[in-house]
Formats: structure tokens, sequence, C-alpha cells
């Protein structure tokens, strides 16, 4: 392995100070639209080279792109920026620019290494890295080396903190006769069916390639024609001339297949996953803030958590989008998808359909759906049909204070957080079915239908009053 000769102390620089003159050779800085996540890592390529970020990556904050690393109720946790490919030119300087930090930074640190796995990489630790700051880190990086940043954080609360990365500058020189990397047609990404790339090169270069991961050679098989990816594949390229190979340039295509509402449920995981949805026929039955609840009208649903999403109640969706996959408290959700995607089609004001269903027949599944719950009773803060339970959750408006013992009629949109939830829209989703007391009846005797046992009679209750089930009164 190369021997890489790094100083090991970063300078800390305050914004307004002076960065020394050398040539700027390579710009990190977050671009609208790239690929997130929330607390997993996601892949970003950004002006030929890719990132892995670790954290909450991309961001937008009052117009500004950057890059999130952090997270909720962590400690001593290190959070990583980190280069997939290799930088172009040789690096004598890396300048961090920061945002605002609102976590515990325990240590900072610039890892450069001559592979991507960063194995017996050079450290260069930082004596304090500050919001609002410029960070420079002196190194003495050859060509084609790779770069992660890694900070070990500590955060408090429950609410989300992060350090926010607004850009990172590297300086240093090109080669002299250096060839330039090929490029794509198609960035690397997630893509449904078939795709197509087309490799270029500066005249006078040939140009070859890899399909199984490994880095090409002049043996590797020379690029005449476009490529065909049909499945998920890694493609490497080189460009050749006069004997001088450029660094290798790759993009990775992530070739999904097509899933429906039940597919997601099963292939849902707690590390975030790309995937195409064929969203035809899904109804939104709820949003509250960020989150937007659809179903497909049948008892089946899923929660999309998503910032300026656009969706509005009673909007029908058709098409298939790619967007995120992950499971969060218990149930599967949907992350990043936006009204205006360009593949799909929405059609506002539709009626939801409320499903008259039992609880026992909800599970984790069921998010999103709308319902309407027959005689549940109320028992220490949640609705019982028999052994079955439900939580009522204010997702939509303020709950009223239910009777201990009472039985009611609960139309809602079910929701999943470890737990079943109904959450009611408004007054008129709730309904007093009967109420305990009256005539000696124990409403916590009640049935799913309405009807309990009384000295060996089917008895049916009323509004308080009982009925045998011929439809007289009782006394």
């Amino acid at each position: 392995m190369k021997k890489l000769l790094l100083s090991f102390v970063a300078l800390f620089m305050g914004i307004g100070m002076a960065v020394a003159q050398s040539e700027l050779i390579y710009s990190l800085e977050p671009i609208a639209g790239s690929n997130n996540s929330y607390t997993g890592n996601c892949d970003v390529e950004i002006n030929g080279i890719t990132w892995n970020v670790e954290g909450n990556t991309q961001y937008a904050y009052e117009g500004v792109q950057l890059y999130r690393l952090g997270g909720k109720k962590i400690s001593n946790t290190d959070r990583a920026l980190a280069s997939k490919t290799p930088m172009f030119g040789s690096v004598e300087k890396v300048v961090l620019t920061t945002h605002r930090i609102n976590l515990t930074i325990n240590s900072a640190k610039l890892l450069v290494a001559d592979n991507s796995d960063f194995e017996n990489a050079t450290e260069v630790v930082a004596n304090e890295v500050l919001a609002e700051s410029e960070t420079a880190f002196e190194v003495s990086a050859p060509l084609g080396a790779y770069y992660k940043f890694v900070f070990n954080v500590t955060t408090s609360g429950s609410s989300n903190q992060y350090i926010e990365v607004k850009k990172v500058d590297f300086y240093g020189t090109m080669p002299a006769g250096a060839v330039e990397a090929p490029v794509f047609s198609l960035d690397g990404g997630s893509y449904v069916g078939k795709q197509t790339v087309e490799l270029s090169a500066e005249e006078g270069c040939k140009v070859y390639y890899t399909l199984d991961g490994t880095d090409p050679t002049t043996e590797s098989t020379e690029y005449t024609s476009p490529i065909a990816i049909t499945e998920t594949t890694t493609v490497k390229a080189i460009a050749v001339k006069d004997g001088v190979s450029s660094i290798v340039a790759t993009e990775t295509y992530n070739i999904l297949q097509v899933m429906t509402l039940s597919d997601l449920h099963a292939a849902a995981t707690k590390t975030d996953t790309d995937v195409a949805v064929n969203t035809e026929g899904w109804l939104c039955s709820g949003v509250r803030s960020s989150n937007v609840y659809f179903t497909d009208g049948a008892g089946k649903g899923i929660l999309l958590y998503s910032n300026n999403h656009g969706f509005n109640v009673g909007d029908k969706l058709s098409g298939i989008v790619v967007t995120t996959l992950t499971i969060y408290n218990g149930a599967a959700e949907l992350k990043n998808l936006k009204a205006d995607d360009e593949n799909l089609k929405i059609t506002p004001d539709q009626e939801v359909p409320v499903l008259e269903i039992g609880v026992s027949e909800l599970s984790a599944a069921s998010q999103g759906a709308l319902v309407e719950l027959k005689g549940v009773v109320y028992k220490e803060g949640k609705f019982y049909q028999g052994d079955a339970a439900i939580t009522p959750y204010k997702s939509f408006m303020t709950l009223p204070t239910f009777e201990e013992g009472v039985a009611y009629d609960i139309t809602g949109v079910v929701s999943y957080y470890n737990t079943l939830q109904i959450c009611p829209r408004s007054e008129a989703d709730i309904v007093k079915s009967a109420t305990t007391g009256i005539d000696s009846i124990n409403a916590s005797q009640l049935s799913a239908d309405g009807k309990f046992v009384e000295n060996g009679r089917v008895v049916i209750v009323k509004a308080g009053k009982k009925y045998n089930t011929a439809g007289q009164m009782q006394k």
C-alpha cells in the first residue's frame, strides 16, 4: 500500500479568515433531490465522487442544502461522511465548513487512506469543530486517496440533534498529463426496469469497463456501445490515453422490482431501503404534519413520513414511484415521497371508504386504514372487544374524556406505534353505544355486536335500554 504522509494537527479557523492560496480541485456541496436517509446511511454522488453519509444525511434548511450527522438519544456514537470513490488529484488541505451544531462533539477526525475500506488509514485530529465555522485539515495525500470524516457525538433528550455540514473543499494539484475519468450518461441510483448507460471520455481516449465490481485495466472490456443494465450492477470504468490511465469512475445501478402494499410490509426492515412501489388505488386517509396515512380501502395501509409532502386527505394515487422503506416503531414506513413526484398521478377529493371491522382483525399492516369499531368498551386507557385492545390517540383532534366501562362506536384512522391506535378525526367519529350502570348492565360483558347474556337470555343494549332478540324492551 502507498504510504500517506499527513500532519497530525487540524487547524481551526473562524469564518472570515483567509484560506491559504492553493488550487481548489474539488468541492463537496450537498445538492437538492439526492437520496436521503433519517437514521441510516445513504450514498450521494457529488461532482463525480460518491459519498456515504451516516446519520440524518441531506436536509434543506432555509433554502440551504446541508448534510446532517447526528440522531436522537445517542451516546459516544460515530457519525461519518466518507468517500467511496477516489479523489481526482493530490490534496494538501481539506476545509470543512459547518452550519449549526446542537450536540456534543466528543472528538472529530479526518481519515485518509488509499482504499475505500480505510484500512491502515492515517488520522488527522481536529482540535475543535464549532458551528458556523471552518476547520482546516492539513494533509499530504497523493492522487486517488479516499477521505472520511468521523465525528464521535453524544445527544440528549428525544429531539433530533446534529452537526450540519455546509460544504467540504479540497485544495491541491492535478498531476501533469492527467487523463480525466470517463463520464456516465446516467447517475447511479435506484431505477425501475432496464436502463441504458453510455460512457464518454476526452478525445483520443479509449474506455475500458467492468461489471463485476473489480477495477478495470486495459485488459478489461473496451467500451464500444451502450451498456444494458437489467439487474443491480456496479459499473467501473477508466479512460486511457498515450498509455496513461485515469482514476476509476464508478456508478452503481440498483434495479428494483415493483412492490405492492402487502410486499412492503413483508420486506420492511430497520435498514432504509430504496423500493419501487405501485401506488395504484391508494387513498390518503389522514394528514398530520409530516405524517401521511394511505389506505387501499380494504383494511391495509401504510404511513409516509415526509416533510413538505404536498398530500391532502382524499388524494387518490396511481403510478410507480421509487421511495425509501423502513420499519419505525414496529410498522412499515415510507419516507421522502412527495406529491409532485413526476411518476405520480393524483386525483383529489375522493371519498375514503370506512371499513367496519373488529379490533382483532387489525395489525401493523392496517396502519392508514379508515375503520369503524362497533361497541368497543373503554377501560383504563384502551378500547376493548373481548381480549383485543386498541388505544385512542389524538393525531387529528383533542380527544374527549372517555367514560370508564362504557361502550362506544369509534371511527378513525388506524395508526401503529408499537401498539395499535385508533385516531378519530372529529366529534362525529365518537358515539356512545351503551352505558354502564343502567339496569345493572355490566358493559365489560358486551360482545362486539353489542349483546351480552343475562340469566341465560341474549340481551341487546341500545341507548342504555335492554331489548330481547324480538325487539321487545326488557324490564
